[in-house]
C-alpha cells in the first residue's frame, strides 16, 4: 500500500506545505524553508488541482507530486509521490 501525506489550509500553496510538513514529520526528516520550491500547478478546473515542487529535506533534494483540491472552503493536498533527485 502506497503511503500518502494530507496537509490543509487556506489557499493551495499553504495546503502543500503542510503537507511537506507531515512527510517531513512522518520520515523523521527536516524542513528547510528557505530553500523549498514553488510549486508548478494543472487544472482542468478551479477547485483540483496536480502539482510538482522540489523541496529541501534533510540536506536532499526531493522531488514531491500529488493533488490539491478544494474541501468545504479549504484546500486539501495530498502528496502521493516524492523521490530524492539530489544528495546535497
Amino acid at each position: 500500500m502506497k503511503q500518502v501525506f494530507e496537509g490543509y489550509g487556506g489557499d493551495p500553496d499553504t495546503a502543500i506545505f503542510n503537507a511537506v510538513k507531515v512527510l517531513a514529520q512522518e520520515k523523521g526528516l527536516t524542513v528547510n524553508t528557505r530553500e523549498s520550491g514553488e510549486p508548478e500547478y494543472t487544472s482542468d478546473n478551479d477547485n483540483l488541482f496536480y502539482f510538482s515542487t522540489v523541496e529541501v529535506l534533510s540536506g536532499k533534494v526531493y522531488l514531491l507530486s500529488g493533488a490539491v483540491e478544494r474541501v468545504k472552503g479549504s484546500w486539501c493536498a495530498t502528496i502521493s509521490d516524492f523521490e530524492v533527485i539530489q544528495a546535497c
